[in-house]
């Protein structure tokens, strides 16, 4: 990751399997899987990609009950004195919830402790200051997975404030941070990354009344859905397989 800490009284950032790695080999291997499956491959190529999965070493959650963001729970006091806050506990970026989103991997259903202590990374970034400008719309689109509406809309508000225009457009060079905007008022309608169409799973208290039309759902569903007072009135699931 980007972010450092102190190794032999210098700041490093490299280290052997660190939490964005693994997350991300997880979550390259876990579809190769998928796929393997669907597409008809044999059962050695399929024992092959488990392997690999099977010896990866674990992740981390350090002694706060946050998921480490190493493969050792370095103390980061000591970074965030060198740098201040833009290191540290504090850092803008949020790599060790990678397989939280845009990965599937970490879920509440799937690994109940990892989730909950992606969460507790989360809050302690916020804490620090380190869900801000641009990466808080990264920020808001974890929020409406693991945490709450208000949660994530409080990172939404940053990102208009700190990081983007009005349009949601970034203003950072990572143009592609302004599609977690979009994915996180998604993801507070209707989500369908754990293995179910979830409907309404963290819906803010200003949208206790409204529709949504086309909405696609991963195994290739459609949803229509109009909703009051925060509960369902009317839903149309298509399968367009």
């Amino acid at each position: 990751p980007e972010n450092s800490y102190i190794g032999s009284n210098l700041p490093v950032a490299l280290t052997i399997s660190c939490t964005f790695e693994l997350e991300l080999i997880q979550e390259l291997f876990a579809h190769c899987i998928e796929a393997a499956g669907i597409l008809g491959e044999s059962e050695e190529v399929i024992r092959e990609y488990r392997f690999v999965l099977d010896h990866l070493p674990p992740i981390g959650i350090d002694q706060e009950g946050r998921v480490m963001e190493w493969s050792e729970d370095y103390p980061q006091e000591a970074i965030m004195l060198h740098y201040n806050d833009d290191f540290g506990y504090g850092h803008r970026h949020l790599s060790p919830a990678v397989g939280a989103f845009p990965g599937d991997i970490v879920t509440y259903r799937k690994t109940p402790d990892l989730a909950a202590a992606t969460y507790e990374f989360l809050k302690s970034r916020q804490r620090y200051g380190g869900v801000r400008g641009g990466w808080a719309a990264w920020g808001a689109v974890l929020f409406a997975r693991l945490g709450t509406s208000l949660e994530a809309q409080e990172c939404m508000r940053k990102f208009v404030e700190e990081g983007g225009h009005s349009d949601i457009m970034v203003l950072s060079p990572s143009g592609g941070l302004f599609s977690c905007i979009a994915s996180a008022e998604l993801e507070m309608v209707f989500q369908s990354h754990d293995g179910a169409l979830a409907l309404l799973p963290n819906l803010p208290e200003e949208w206790e009344s409204g529709t949504v039309s086309g909405l696609k759902g991963r195994g290739n569903f459609e949803v229509n859905m109009i909703w009051e007072k925060g509960r369902p009135t009317y839903v149309k699931v298509t399968s367009l397989g």
